[in-house]
């Protein structure tokens, strides 16, 4: 029995994938074909290019490239094909990297001003591409900038919040009203002067204490429970922190 077997080259092709042309392939192929056909009809260039939107140029090279299948369609990198070339000296490298190791923390503007000094005239964009080609070689130190201290925010004190508008007040202890009065007896002695009102009862509890502050009002409060002979449902004050 006679075995027939095929190239080496057909099983490697067949490995290979089938290539599936993108949507833009797609379209420049169907814009080609208008195109032919137009000028089959007896449309000159121009007006077809003006027709479909696209530039005689753009259709003559798809035209050329459309013969490499459908890879010719596809979009292809604009890079340019002839990159400028760096015109740094071995002098100026040799001055960037010491004064960038010296002065981590210097940008490229602090360190054009040094380069003058030493007599060498390089624009600061110019500093800027050469400080980046030497930490991309690692030839400088990594600066790493430490993250400005944040403290943590503090917790929002709950404050008062404003009488609801339906609020009645009929009986004591409805609303009683606090404040704060200074007093100065004598010469550099002062005191703080807490007073509660009732608005209904006309009830006064009064107490002095050295500062007003929050431990000095928590105390005053629990006087004025103890000392009120009816039950505090709400009580009124002004913006005072206390």
């Amino acid at each position: 029995m006679r075995q027939i077997y095929l190239q080496k080259e057909f099983y490697h092709l067949a490995k290979k994938p089938v290539i599936q042309p993108s949507e833009e392939a797609k379209n420049r192929e169907r814009i080609l074909r208008t195109w032919e056909a137009l000028r089959t009809k007896g449309m000159s260039g121009k007006e077809v290019s003006e027709l479909l939107g696209v530039s005689r140029a753009s259709l003559y090279r798809w035209k050329r490239r459309i013969k490499e299948g459908w890879n010719g369609l596809e979009q292809r990198s604009r890079k340019p094909k002839h990159l400028r070339k760096r015109k740094w000296t071995a002098e100026e490298w040799r001055l960037c990297d010491p004064y960038r190791v010296l002065y981590p923390c210097w940008g490229k503007e602090k360190i054009k001003v040094l380069l003058e000094l030493e007599g060498i005239n390089l624009s600061v964009s110019s500093v800027g591409r050469i400080i980046q080609e030497l930490k991309k070689r690692k030839a400088i130190p990594e600066v790493r900038y430490k993250t400005r201290w944040k403290g943590t925010s503090k917790q929002k004190r709950p404050y008062a919040i404003r009488k609801p508008k339906g609020y009645l007040v009929e009986n004591p202890g409805d609303i009683v009203q606090v404040d704060t009065h200074d007093i100065h007896p004598f010469p550099a002695i002062h005191f703080k002067h807490f007073t509660a009102r009732d608005v209904v009862s006309r009830w006064d509890v009064v107490a002095v204490y050295p500062r007003a502050r929050s431990r000095q009002a928590k105390a005053f409060l629990s006087q004025l429970i103890k000392r009120t002979p009816f039950p505090i449902r709400a009580i009124q004050v002004d913006g005072g922190s206390e």
